[in-house]
């Protein structure tokens, strides 16, 4: 019989001796009356690395009647106390340059062909955003895709250790299951999010 994600998951943190919590239910949906469950199922495992605490946390949520959900998984940690202006890295596509959208730019022509940066504060993300960071990020997306360079005010609410907290993180819109590919996020993911320091 086929293993589950969660199985899977779970394997992974005995095997690297990581702390982890799961859960899989259904919740009661106030946004849809027609439809008052939502399934939900998020795995959570912890990492101490260096001075920061990481978690790799997936998350999945399906409502049927409404066909809405959402589903990721990733690597994250505080990044501040307090509410911080969002960010969002991730590769440019061609259908980029049609966009009449406010661009922020780094300085570099090469970053500034190949990353797309969205943030609600241009000095905000500049000041995040450096040359190391822009090709770290480059690097790893060529390892891993698709994936976001995100920093955001907390929505991992089933992360009781990052309640309150802005967070910064490797995103990507799946469950990342296979152990290389969680290795290569622990790794090459810990260590890009280390070149950002904390607010």
């Amino acid at each position: 019989m086929e293993k589950s994600s969660i199985e899977i998951l779970t394997a992974f943190a005995k095997k690297n001796n990581l702390q982890y919590w799961k859960n899989t239910n259904y919740q009661h949906n106030l946004l849809v009356p027609g439809d008052p469950f939502i399934n939900t199922k998020f795995f959570v495992m912890e990492c101490i690395s260096g001075q920061h605490t990481y978690y790799y946390c997936a998350y999945d949520s399906f409502s049927s009647k409404a066909y809405s959900g959402r589903c990721y998984s990733g690597i994250y940690r505080d990044f501040s106390h307090k509410e911080t202006p969002d960010l969002k890295v991730r590769p440019k596509f061609w259908i980029d340059n049609l966009s009449f959208k406010r661009k922020i730019k780094m300085g570099s022509n090469e970053l500034d062909k190949k990353l797309l940066i969205q943030s609600s504060d241009a000095d905000f993300a500049n000041k995040i955003v450096s040359q190391k960071l822009g090709l770290a990020f480059i690097k790893l997306y060529k390892l891993i895709s698709p994936i976001d360079l995100i920093i955001d005010t907390n929505y991992l609410s089933y992360n009781t250790q990052l309640k309150g907290k802005s967070i910064i993180g490797i995103e990507t819109n799946e469950w990342i299951t296979e152990n290389d590919q969680l290795n290569l996020l622990f790794d090459k993911g810990i260590d890009l999010l280390d070149l950002v320091k904390n607010r």
